[in-house]
């Protein structure tokens, strides 16, 4: 009986090693195929930018204004995760279109790609208010899937930041009830996907990993083919996550290295698995390996100004300097060890000695890195105050824009309602002169252009005195940029020329030569030939004369 039971204790040792050793070949295989993918790094990226380029060519060349709105909204999506300021300005572009076009569904979409941008820059509470802005009662105005998951990422990164374990608890019941409210909600074969995924995030917030496990499994097992690449890179980071907080991370490494595979494959910037990964080879010792790839993870946050992130590897390296004070106290431990056996084991003793110097010369290496992580970082925070800075300046030009449009709206109106009151003084003079002269007077009264050239110089007149009013130096600015100031002094104070006019449309942002020549009631050869005399006549040759015209300032002061 002992002896049956030593060869089933013995049967079971070998197989335990087994599996053991087969799945260290396969993390060993897929860390390769990792490395491999970090360096065709250049490949990738070309590849979601020749997918960059496509949309950006559909948004030049369509005249569709829809088509645009649904262009620039892609274009943020692909840049999202992949250069944040790219995102930014798309979403604001697809915004201000699908507000022109007063189409719900693509301002939905535009905010809740806007928020997407907000998470990555870390205002949540803001990206949460553009989020309860959208209304989601019609499913056919919304894409309920994205806006679900942008949701509960707001809830989940805003627990991650949260210190008091009663608010991140509120967060944890906000994110399970818009995970259900989505899969109570969503219906239809192609989101069969998401419900999934987000049942998973249910079992695993639950605590319940193993379920959560077999549902990833077999999603990852049964509709490979269906998923494209960022699905298959967020299931397989799901499973990492899963592993992990059972406590296997062996197989949680080797899920992790499958994930980061799958979003460097995408070109994915602002990813988290290679952070997860270097994390917990930083904890088994691979610390060349977790710092290379910690380096690679940080370059990606540079280049794609991914501030969410930021706090996530400031605790990284925080981690690496445990991971090596814990290396270190080993290595004291074991010399304290083999002093007392020295007599014995005089040779371990030498080869511990070579070990240990070769350790602290790694150390003093990554110092020098952490040093060079420092300074990247500061750059970062140089570029982002950069950023502010033209935030602040785009908020002039929208301040500017405002101003304008009001005052425009303003004298629209009236000219509006004084054209309403001419037109009905001009109807009952034909009635008057119906009923007392001849049809043949009638006719000549009506031919007569008189009446139109009148309203075409009332016109001018006024927009001449509106645009001043904005803009009361914009004649001694115009004629500051030019060689032959004279030649642009009005004849009448108060009124411009033909041709300070144009340069006035220009300031306004009308730049189609074609609605300059009808806005004047001028031919396009005359367009041109102005064109061409403000490009000779210019003073800097080497800037664009119209591009300065466009920067001249409103008059505050004037405008009130």
């Amino acid at each position: 009986m002992n002896r049956s039971l030593c060869c089933l204790l013995f049967a079971a040792v070998f197989l335990t090693t087994g599996c053991r050793d087969e799945l260290d070949h396969e993390l060993d295989r897929t860390i390769h195929e990792l490395n491999d993918v970090i360096r065709n790094e250049a490949v990738y990226v070309e590849r979601r930018h020749r997918i960059i380029r496509k949309y950006r060519n559909i948004a030049d060349t369509t005249r569709s204004k829809r088509t645009r709105t649904w262009a620039y909204t892609t274009l943020a999506g692909h840049y999202s995760h992949f250069q944040l300021d790219s995102s930014a300005y798309y979403c604001r572009m697809a915004r201000a279109l699908a507000e022109e076009l007063g189409d719900e569904r693509l301002i939905n979409d535009a905010k809740v790609r806007t928020a997407i941008v907000l998470i990555g820059n870390v205002e949540l509470a803001e990206a949460n208010r553009i989020l309860r802005s959208v209304d989601t009662t019609d499913s056919r105005k919304v894409d309920l899937t994205l806006y679900y998951r942008t949701r509960a990422t707001v809830f989940r990164e805003s627990k991650r930041f949260s210190v008091f374990p009663e608010v991140q608890s509120r967060y944890d019941d906000s994110l399970k009830y818009y995970l259900r409210a989505y899969l109570n909600r969503a219906s239809g074969p192609r989101i069969a996907y998401q419900k999934k995924n987000f049942e998973a995030e249910l079992l695993r917030l639950e605590g319940r990993n193993r379920e959560a496990l077999e549902k990833l499994e077999g999603l990852i097992r049964d509709d490979i083919d269906s998923l494209d690449i960022f699905q298959k890179g967020n299931i397989t980071y799901q499973i990492a996550r899963n592993y992990t907080d059972m406590g296997d991370n062996r197989r949680g490494m080797l899920w992790a290295a499958r994930a980061s595979i799958y979003e460097l494959s995408a070109s994915t910037r602002a990813h988290m698995s290679l952070y997860r990964l270097a994390q917990m080879l930083y904890e088994t010792g691979e610390i060349r390996l977790a710092n290379a790839y910690i380096k690679r993870t940080l370059n990606d946050l540079t280049v794609s100004n991914y501030r969410l992130r930021m706090g996530q590897y400031a605790e990284s390296l925080d981690m690496i300097t445990r991971s090596f004070d814990k290396s270190m106290r080993s290595k004291l431990l074991l010399t304290l060890f083999t002093a007392i056996s020295l007599s014995v084991l005089l040779i371990v003793i030498l080869w511990q000695a070579i070990h240990t110097l070769r350790r602290k010369r790694e150390i003093e290496r990554l110092k020098d890195s952490y040093l060079e992580i420092n300074r990247q970082l500061t750059d970062i925070n140089h570029r982002l105050n950069a950023t502010n800075s033209a935030l602040v300046r785009t908020n002039d030009q929208l301040n500017d824009a405002n101003k304008i449009k009001s005052e425009y709206v303003s004298q629209y109106m009236q000219l509006c309602s004084s054209y309403i009151q001419r037109l009905d003084t001009y109807r009952m003079g034909i009635i008057k002169l119906l009923k007392t002269e001849s049809a043949e007077q009638t006719l000549i009264t009506l031919r007569s252009q008189e009446l139109i050239q009148t309203e075409h110089r009332n016109f001018l007149r006024l927009f001449d005195e509106t645009f001043l009013g904005l803009f009361p130096d914009f004649i001694e600015q115009v004629r500051g940029l030019l060689l032959d100031p004279e030649r642009f002094m009005p004849k009448r104070s108060r009124q411009l020329s033909t041709e300070l006019r144009y340069l006035a449309l220009i300031r306004l942002g009308v730049s189609d030569s074609a609605q300059i020549a009808m806005f004047l009631n001028s031919t396009l050869s005359t367009i041109y030939t102005y064109r061409a005399r403000l490009r000779n006549d210019r003073i800097d040759k080497t800037l664009d004369i119209e591009e300065q015209i466009r920067h001249i300032c409103i008059s505050w002061d004037g405008a009130e």
